[in-house]
């Protein structure tokens, strides 16, 4: 192993790894044709169509598409820069490098909200629950997806050191400061809404079915238990991918800077 190999951090080789970036290329193929074939089918059925919750999905494909697209352009660059011996990375570079896979994340957080809200509303109320697409309620939710998107691009790209070259071409070594403390704002605020929707849903929900007489007192209590189980699963997992991504973006960004300092 080179001196210069030898003195870069190990999550910087293992970024460089083939097998991490053959996982990355399967990742991003499988991510955009299962995208794109959803997208096909929502537009090849009228039914599907019709529907409010399909047309969330459509944004959220959307998002992941963005995600699969950005790690395809990344893992493309990744792979060059290490054939060519390139160790050191150009900070401004990797921001725009990085930029449609951020892109999607910040998107998808949306589209999840809009989800929740969307099947919250359908279980608690679902008389008054419209199946039809609401085009201006599609539209709102997709203009608050291109405002969060431009607003986290811009803390990324703005303000960075233009200068010092890093050795990792991640969005968390290559963002600007101010990208940090918006990505926590945003990050937990989104998780914060989740919570916001899902809590009250799931006590209306117990309150309402313990309110009406019942047949079958152990297929009342395992149904409780399944939706319980469901919403507390789906509120730790997007905690653990909004609230721990976030927790280890931190670890890596202290990480680089110690190891720049050292």
């Amino acid at each position: 192993m080179s001196p210069a190999t030898s003195q870069r951090p190990l999550y910087a080789l293992w970024d460089e790894s083939i097998i991490l970036n053959t996982i990355r290329y399967l990742g991003s193929f499988v991510g955009l044709f299962s995208n794109f074939f959803l997208i096909f089918l929502v537009f090849y059925s009228k039914t599907l169509r019709k529907s409010q919750y399909t047309w969330y999905m459509i944004l959220l494909s959307f998002a992941d598409i963005l995600i699969a697209f950005g790690h395809f352009i990344r893992t493309t660059y990744i792979i060059n820069a290490s054939s060519k011996g390139i160790l050191l990375y150009s900070r401004l570079i990797c921001v725009w490098i990085n930029t449609p896979m951020g892109m999607g994340f910040t998107a998808t957080r949306i589209a999840v909200l809009a989800i929740a809200a969307d099947r919250c509303y359908m279980v608690i109320n679902p008389l008054k629950y419209k199946w039809k697409a609401n085009a201006k309620l599609i539209l709102i939710v997709f203009t608050i997806q291109i405002i969060s998107i431009a607003a986290d691009t811009f803390t990324k790209v703005y303000g960075g050191d233009n200068i010092t070259p890093i050795t990792m071409c991640s969005m968390g070594a290559a963002s600007a400061p101010m990208a940090s403390l918006f990505g926590q704002f945003y990050s937990n605020s989104c998780l914060a809404l989740l919570f916001l929707i899902y809590t009250p849903f799931l006590i209306l929900y117990r309150k309402r079915n313990s309110s009406q007489d019942t047949t079958s007192t152990s297929n009342h209590w395992r149904r409780q238990l399944e939706v319980t189980v469901t919403t507390i699963w789906i509120l730790f997992l997007y905690g653990f991918l909004w609230g721990g991504s976030f927790g280890a973006l931190f670890y890596a960004n202290v990480s680089f800077v110690y190891y720049r300092t050292d």
